[in-house]
């Protein structure tokens, strides 16, 4: 049913095409019988044939008007082409795991029965003296392999249960819960006007657009010593002069040079502030749309023009540094001096390698490169369009842009640099 679901909300424009001719996406969203094989279709598992009858990858053929396709006969055809290999079945997953599946299952399944998982493999409890000298309980999770983004995955909210539970006269478990009651579940709602969670802070009122905290008491490393905090919406763009004009104490204006030399030379309103660097846990890059450019070869090209050491020499000076790896730098996994996969060749002959590898042509004597024979425009000159949502001079991409553009130009590639300010919607709405 994932796949099913996925398919009908990431490609509806496919409904009517020749993956699934002779509906409208109307049609479609009617039926639970279409919308499984349209899901079906375009994941490979069947086709309408020309009598305009449904033919699954087994062999069974559907009347689309009379006949139920749904998420068991999908499953079905998976069974029929892989068995109970796990690992083959992975392949043709829309999201989950077919093994996170399955343990979810078992573990819904289980919860609901008297005394719940009474334990799972992997995770223990124990306790461990911390560097103040107190004793305190520890959790231990081992994984089944290396994944960096593991801990973002827990989805686990840590919440006290001396708060949830205050009030509530049902049975509770060792955990402090009641498993599958929909009166327990009732009472928790009531504590959401209030929530507790297990920082330091506990939220005390939204007003005027400020929220206020005050200590928690409870905390696990002692009450705070600041009791009352209180976080004020800002403007975006405002930040550092609200700090400037003491609105608020302390903020997290985008980091600039400019900035920095500011609070640097201590004149004015700037004397009574200090700023400290911190680590962005985000990156940017440039992306290269496959499907415009389909050769890997080509791809390559272009990152070997690119001089991606301009966006910091340009724009963002001593506040960023090279990123080779498709991972924020601050994350755990980020390898130590990892290689430049793609290095800048200012001549352009790396580039000119790839194309020619690729098979594009080559013309001398214009200094042309052009497409290939049997490319939809073979023989005519090579041309990209690079678009940026701002001018170049206000992008970090905008010096690396311009530089590409005239290494390209010297194996006889255009380049046309454009700028779309609805470029990060458009961006939202295709991967979306």
């Amino acid at each position: 049913q994932e796949i099913i679901d996925y398919v009908y909300a990431n490609y509806p424009r496919y409904v009517g095409s020749d993956y699934f001719p002779g509906y409208t996406l109307k049609d479609v969203s009617q039926s639970p019988t279409l919308q499984a094989a349209f899901g079906m279709a375009m994941w490979g598992f069947g086709k309408i044939n020309e009598e305009g009858a449904f033919v699954d990858n087994s062999g069974n053929t559907y009347d689309l008007a009379a006949d139920t396709i749904d998420a068991k006969v999908y499953w079905q055809n998976i069974l029929d082409k892989y068995g109970y290999d796990l690992g083959e079945i992975n392949v043709e997953a829309a999201g989950q795991s077919i093994e996170d599946y399955i343990r979810d299952a078992y573990i819904l399944a289980k919860g609901q029965e008297e005394g719940g998982v009474p334990s799972i493999s992997g995770i223990t409890t124990g306790t461990a003296v911390d560097d103040d000298g107190v004793e305190r309980e520890t959790i231990q999770i081992v994984l089944d392999g290396v994944d960096p983004t593991a801990i973002f995955k827990m989805g686990v909210q840590v919440t006290p249960v001396h708060y949830y539970t205050d009030g509530y006269t049902g049975s509770l478990n060792d955990f402090g819960v009641e498993v599958g009651n929909k009166a327990f579940m009732d009472f928790l709602k009531t504590k959401n006007v209030k929530p507790v969670g297990a920082g330091p802070y506990v939220f005390d009122e939204y007003k005027d657009n400020v929220i206020t905290y005050t200590a928690n008491d409870s905390f696990l490393l002692g009450s705070p010593k600041i009791k009352t905090f209180r976080y004020q919406e800002i403007t975006l763009g405002a930040e550092y002069d609200s700090v400037k004009t003491d609105t608020v104490h302390y903020t997290d204006p985008s980091a600039s040079m400019t900035i920095i030399n500011d609070i640097t030379e201590g004149e004015g309103d700037n004397a009574k502030l200090a700023y400290t660097l911190v680590d962005n846990d985000g990156y940017g890059y440039i992306g290269i749309q496959g499907q415009a450019i389909p050769e890997h070869e080509v791809r390559k090209a272009i990152a070997h023009a690119s001089n991606v050491q301009l966006s910091v020499d340009n724009y963002y000076q001593e506040l960023a540094s090279v990123n080779y790896r498709t991972m924020t730098k601050v994350l755990w996994a980020y390898p130590d001096n990892p290689e430049n996969l793609f290095p800048y060749d200012a001549t352009g002959e790396t580039s000119k390698g790839l194309f020619l590898e690729a098979g594009y042509v080559y013309d001398e004597g214009k200094n042309e490169m052009q497409y290939p024979e049997g490319h939809e425009k073979a023989g005519e000159q090579v041309t990209f369009k690079f678009t940026l949502p701002a001018a170049a001079e206000n992008h970090p991409a905008g010096s690396i842009f311009i530089d590409t553009q005239k290494v390209l130009a010297l194996i006889g590639v255009k380049v046309d640099i454009e700028v779309d300010e609805g470029l990060l919607d458009k961006l939202s709405t295709a991967y979306a």
